[in-house]
C-alpha cells in the first residue's frame, strides 16, 4: 500500500517558490494486523440479538419469581365467617382457628 500526496503552491496558482507540484510517495505499513471476521455482520447481528434477547428474559425470569415468592404469604389468605356477629374476615394461610376482629369469638376456617 501507497500513500500519494501531491502539494502545490497556497490558492492552487504555481510560484517561482513552489515550482511545479511535487508528489511524495510513502509506504504505508500497517499499523494493526488484519484479523478475518469470525462470521459476516448478519450472523453477528443474530448472534447478539438472541443474547440480548436471553438476557432480557432472564431478569424477567428472575424478578417473577422473586416477586412471586415475596408476596405469596400476603395473596394466601384463609377466610373465616363469625357464627356470633356474621363478619367475614381473613387469616394467613395454614391457619385452622382464628378469632374474629369484632366480637373476639374462636371460629373455624370456611371450607367450600
Amino acid at each position: 500500500l501507497l500513500l500519494v500526496i501531491i502539494k502545490t503552491s497556497p490558492g492552487g496558482t504555481r510560484s517561482a517558490v513552489y515550482g511545479n507540484p511535487v508528489a511524495i510517495i510513502l509506504p504505508l505499513a500497517p499499523a494493526v494486523a488484519y484479523f478475518e471476521p469470525m462470521f459476516d455482520l448478519t450472523t453477528g447481528t443474530v448472534i447478539y440479538c438472541v443474547l440480548v434477547a436471553l438476557g432480557f428474559l432472564g431478569l424477567w425470569l428472575y424478578y417473577d419469581r422473586r416477586d412471586h415468592l415475596r408476596f405469596e404469604k400476603e395473596r394466601r389468605k384463609t377466610t373465616f365467617l363469625c357464627l356470633r356477629c356474621d363478619q367475614l374476615y381473613t387469616a394467613p394461610s395454614g391457619t385452622e382457628l382464628c378469632k374474629c376482629p369484632s366480637c373476639g369469638h374462636e371460629n373455624t376456617r370456611l371450607k367450600f
